[in-house]
């Protein structure tokens, strides 16, 4: 398994292996900074919060988890999207993309430690 991997040009790259190891490392903190944050609460919580409105949607904690799913389905399609990039040839545009990613789960993050401290 680990060989069709090494043969693929795009991993002796290493800023993309860089870029796509934080990708799955943030998104994987995200997975677990909610279960083990929230598994023990009983009672919904505020799922959305509006500067105008303030708490505009609550619910179980469970739909937190929409977040990080999000955030893997961003990252997995700009994955698909670098591999074609860089056997293409455009490098700059494969950083771009894992950058990109990168950047979405940070921001995601941060929006569930602004949930979560509600």
């Amino acid at each position: 398994m680990f060989e069709v991997l090494t043969k693929n040009r795009i991993w002796r790259n290493r800023m993309i292996v860089i870029l796509f190891s934080l990708n799955i490392l943030v998104n994987l903190f995200l997975w677990i900074f909610i279960y083990f944050r929230l598994r023990h609460v009983s009672e919904f919580i505020p799922l959305h919060y509006n500067v105008i409105f303030g708490v505009d949607v609550i619910g179980p904690w469970q739909r937190l988890f929409v977040v990080p799913l999000l955030g893997l389905t961003i990252f997995l399609l700009n994955y698909v999207l670098t591999l074609i990039a860089y056997q293409k040839r455009e490098r700059i545009l494969s950083f771009l993309l894992l950058t990109t990613s990168f950047l979405v789960q940070v921001f995601l993050t941060l929006a569930i430690f602004f949930i979560v401290n509600l």
